[in-house]
């Protein structure tokens, strides 16, 4: 039963959705419950989580939406961007939500670009709160992490799954674009234009020295061009100018 103050809020809704399942996965470990499939949530074992996210890849038959963040689940990165491009490219959709420790990393900056160029939606927040992988409005992919041990539950249609969906729209409303790496065409050359790049990896909150590291560019380069970028939006710290970067539309 969830509380009567969660009722109109996906967020509270969820955190009370995450207690349960927290708790369901220490019952699970220590042996206390069986898992249980009449609920719509199916306990997954360490080989049949892959599998399972495999499947709603493959299966889904509008788009996939998922989050990001660390360590890295469902294979390694490079699998993850082919499944990616794979579904753009059969045109399908993919929204992918990422937070801000994830991105800190050069390889998933590899991966944003590659998936970006190749037509997913991205967007990063402080903290995403768990990971999973949605297809379509008919299953979910969760990954419980609990004591070291990582249990996959499979969401069917359910009031689970209702709240896993408010979850991600609500992350997704307040989270930062991450524009895509193709490029913008068509649009006239203007002050920014030549540093797209570099301020679509300021909106995904990356380090000066992640963006060093994924443009080619020494520190102080990146630094002194941030200061620029920085005054011509009349921001006072870099986060800011990625922000008014892509309330802008400039990347």
């Amino acid at each position: 039963m969830l509380p009567a103050n969660a009722i109109n809020d996906p967020f509270s809704r969820f955190t009370a959705q995450l207690e349960v399942l927290h708790e369901l996965a220490e019952e699970i470990q220590q042996g206390q419950r069986a898992p249980a499939s009449q609920s719509g949530v199916h306990i997954l074992d360490a080989t049949e989580g892959p599998r399972a996210h495999q499947t709603l890849i493959r299966t889904a038959t509008k788009g996939i939406r998922g989050t990001t963040r660390l360590p890295i689940v469902g294979g390694p990165l490079w699998r993850q961007t082919s499944n990616v491009i794979e579904v753009l490219k059969s045109g399908r959709t993919w929204r992918g939500i990422y937070d801000n420790a994830a991105i800190q990393r050069e390889e998933i900056l590899v991966h944003l670009r590659d998936a970006g160029a190749a037509g997913e939606q991205s967007r990063t927040v402080p903290r995403v709160p768990m990971k999973m992988v949605i297809a379509d409005e008919s299953r979910a992919l969760v990954a419980v992490e609990n004591d070291g041990a990582t249990f996959h539950l499979l969401v069917g249609r359910c009031g689970l799954l209702d709240d896993l969906v408010g979850l991600f729209e609500g992350l997704w409303s307040f989270g930062t674009p991450v524009p895509g790496r193709a490029g913008v065409g068509g649009e006239q050359h203007t002050p920014f234009s030549d540093d797209r790049d570099l301020l679509s990896l300021l909106a995904a909150g990356a380090t000066d020295e992640s963006i060093a590291r994924q443009l080619g560019l020494s520190l102080r380069t990146v630094q002194r061009r941030v200061r620029k970028l920085e005054d011509l939006l009349g921001a006072h710290t870099r986060f800011q100018a990625g922000i008014q970067a892509a309330r802008r539309n400039l990347i």
